[in-house]
């Protein structure tokens, strides 16, 4: 359950203000206003469901401050044109992060320019990696490739491209062994995957 103070302070920062119109483009201004209001509301609308689906503590980040700068960089993902599926992954890590002790807005801001980008395919190749690296695989990455390559959610060689675009997020390590590729898990893996639950986020659907 999330207080009343908390849904409040998600309201306001994620409810677009009213924007002046400027002569000769009020048709301009009412376009903007009604994208950032339905993308601003869905995001509000995931935040919500995800804090409330979870345990998160009376005092849910460290201070008001704090509370400002993360819903606020959540809410920009949102109208900056930022997927569902990787809004639900943030709203997520805040859930997850404020279950056991209030989050501060640096743990957050870390991670979400990277959660940002990531991509459908990149996502679910991350979360079937975490899934192989919780059972104790130890080349995870390459198990996940031959996994959803064989059930058909990657196709042939495409895993290949996305790990290897990966390695930007600090989630893989890279290394040249006798002129092959060797892909190694982090602990920054372990981590986000703790935090946006990608045990649970079925393997053909990132949405």
């Amino acid at each position: 359950m999330i207080g009343s103070a908390v849904a409040a302070l998600i309201a306001e920062v994620l409810t677009p203000k009213t924007l002046a119109a400027t002569a000769g483009k009020a048709t301009v201004k009412s376009i903007l206003h009604r994208v950032m209001n339905r993308r601003l509301k869905q995001a509000r609308a995931i935040l919500i469901d995800e804090l409330r689906a979870g345990r998160t503590l009376p005092q849910f980040v460290a201070s008001e401050d704090d509370a400002v700068a993360i819903i606020y960089r959540y809410g920009r993902a949102a109208t900056e044109g930022a997927a569902q599926r990787n809004l639900r992954l943030m709203a997520r890590m805040i859930r997850a992060s404020t279950a056991t002790r209030p989050l501060y807005a640096d743990d957050f801001l870390r991670y979400a320019p990277m959660i940002e980008s990531l991509s459908r395919e990149e996502i679910l190749l991350t979360a079937e990696a975490y899934r192989q690296a919780l059972a104790g695989e130890t080349d995870p990455w390459h198990t996940a490739a031959r996994e959803l390559e064989t059930r058909g959610v990657l196709r042939a060689n495409e895993s290949h491209r996305l790990t290897q675009a990966l390695v930007r997020t600090g989630m893989v390590t890279l290394h040249v062994v006798a002129d092959s590729m060797i892909y190694g898990r982090t602990d920054l893996l372990m981590t986000i995957g703790s935090l946006a639950w990608l045990e649970a986020l079925p393997p053909e659907n990132a949405g």
